[in-house]
């Protein structure tokens, strides 16, 4: 028997990625190109198309907070960035963070699932109370009608 057999070296766990992880860090890129794709689509006017929102449609007609977020998102998509934050400021505000939010998650998504996991009621309460703060902004420059 010789040293070499008494010194055996310690064990390294190394958590090997399983193909269900490789693909899933793509899913955040995947759902916002699926997006840009469906609203590359959408009608260039201001209301060029059938009305697919549902709150409006449960509403009879009511403008949510999100209103003209697909035309935003189609705008921008076009390159039309004027046009996006004429129909919706907020939409340039989320495609943003849902931009950094995927290429995060793609680069590094261990540590993006642990930032999201602690973050992610800071991030949602934030952007709803945004939102709600220009819904009302619109509306008091007339930018869409009053639900009320």
């Amino acid at each position: 028997m010789t040293s070499l057999d008494h010194h055996h070296a310690p064990a390294v766990m190394v958590e090997a990625a399983s193909d269900t992880d490789n693909w899933r860090r793509f899913i955040p890129a995947s759902l916002l190109a699926a997006a840009c794709v469906g609203a590359a689509w959408t009608p260039a006017g201001e209301d060029g198309g059938p009305v697919l929102c549902p709150y409006r449609i449960a509403t009879g007609g009511s403008y949510c907070p999100g209103c003209g977020a697909t035309r935003a998102l189609g705008a921008t998509v076009r390159g039309d960035l004027r046009a996006a934050f004429d129909l919706n400021p907020w939409m340039i505000l989320i495609l943003g963070q849902f931009a950094a939010i995927a290429a995060f998650w793609m680069a590094a998504p261990g540590r993006a699932r642990a930032w999201w996991g602690r973050k992610a009621p800071l991030v949602l309460g934030a952007n709803l109370v945004v939102g709600l703060v220009f819904w009302v902004v619109r509306m008091g420059f007339g930018a869409i009608p009053h639900p009320f």
